[in-house]
């Protein structure tokens, strides 16, 4: 197997084959010409878009072990028994972040992955068709943190305890966290999303 580019040493649980993150990647197929867009603030003058074309990479993200653990799910009766989930070490209060969605900048169109989160869609002004966009995405399919054990809530509980939510780092880049909702967790609970249905409609054979 070969060496994994790790940012940091990966924490329990942790499985072989993916890189762990402390901090997302640009792909090297991203575009830098759109590096501009993940920074909301700036504007279409030449010396924004090079202050945000130069901006530095997201700052360090550290797994949350005082909160939450890695779980392998061991349940047959949960559909992603096998796989990996994220659950509570002590009771998660209502509206708190527990971790970013760490992964890989690209641009759309992409290979299909159950790890990637769209950040930004916009129209395309460059282009002369007229439903053109910019498409751009987090993909933890290789490399990413233990924001990608999140779990879909259907046919486990009756309701997702977390969201995924729109954030800027403390460098202005756009990207996703995990909070919990207005419950909160409770320890030894699972960590639980919805994915939404449009995930599920692109999965159905």
């Amino acid at each position: 197997m070969p060496v994994l580019n790790h940012d940091a040493a990966p924490p329990p649980g942790w499985p072989a084959g993916v890189t762990y993150l402390t901090r997302s990647r640009l792909s090297p197929t991203f575009e830098r010409a759109r590096l501009p867009l993940l920074t909301p603030s700036s504007n279409d003058s030449a010396a924004s878009s090079k202050v945000a074309a130069s901006s530095k990479q997201p700052q360090s993200q550290p797994f949350p072990k005082e909160l939450i653990k890695i779980k392998k799910i061991t349940e047959p009766s949960h559909p992603a028994f096998g796989q990996l989930g994220l659950v509570a070490l002590k009771k998660i209060e209502p509206r708190t972040k527990v971790l970013s969605y760490l992964g890989v900048y690209h641009t759309r169109p992409h290979p299909e992955s159950d790890y990637d989160l769209s950040v930004l869609r916009i129209r395309d002004e460059d282009s002369t068709e007229v439903d053109a966009t910019i498409d751009i995405a987090l993909d933890a399919a290789k490399s990413g943190n233990a924001g990608r054990f999140v779990n879909d809530y259907r046919g486990i509980g009756s309701a997702p305890n977390c969201q995924f939510v729109e954030a800027v780092d403390s460098n202005g880049w756009i990207g996703m966290e995990v909070w919990t909702l207005g419950k909160g967790v409770g320890k030894g609970e699972e960590l639980l999303v919805s994915y939404g249905k449009g995930w599920w409609a692109g999965r159905q054979g």
